[in-house]
């Protein structure tokens, strides 16, 4: 059976499930797509990327700044190569993304509040606190980003051409190579 493109009716289908009262056979027909059509997933309800767009959306940050830091978000991913990276590794890419945006967020909002006169002692060290954890959460991500790459799990596929030969495909985390 062959996949339909649905990407013509899924807005208008969003748009009639997120009503208070929904008509269960949209719901139903929501559910039938995404899972024809998983893919879609990953471009319209990605809990990770929803929630670091959310985050730039109501950051402290001009409208060009936004705009640097889904470019930025955006750049960091692709070097962390996180298209050709294992699901489990893209878990971790998506955490290292998401502490990597609240870790400069929490840094610009210390550096404006303290750069004000009046701010408390126990203000400023709560600050120093939540800093702390962040950057702690951040540098962890990283490790374990770098464990599990170290490991180098193997993911081996074999594909079958015509005339009988044999391309083996072996994913090492961090890219694809032919053999």
């Amino acid at each position: 059976m062959e996949k339909q493109d649905h990407s013509h009716n899924i807005s208008a289908l969003m748009g009639r499930i997120d009503l208070e009262k929904p008509k269960p056979q949209d719901v139903d027909e929501f559910r039938r797509i995404l899972r024809e059509v998983p893919e879609l997933i990953q471009t319209i309800g990605k809990l990770s990327v929803q929630s670091r767009n959310r985050l730039i959306e109501t950051g402290p940050f001009s409208n060009s700044m936004r705009e640097i830091l889904a470019f930025d978000i955006e750049l960091l991913a692709k070097s962390l190569e996180y298209d050709t990276s294992t699901p489990l590794e893209q878990l971790i890419i998506d955490n290292i993304l998401s502490c990597y945006l609240r870790y400069h967020i929490y840094e610009i909002t210390y550096h404006e509040m303290i750069g004000k006169r009046g701010t408390s002692l126990t203000v400023s060290t709560k600050w120093e606190q939540v800093l702390s954890y962040s950057q702690r959460r951040y540098h962890q991500s990283i490790e374990l980003l770098v464990k599990m790459r170290r490991l180098g799990i193997n993911v081996q596929v074999n594909i079958a051409t015509k005339g009988g030969q044999q391309i083996n495909l072996t994913k090492q985390s961090g890219g694809l190579n032919g053999s």
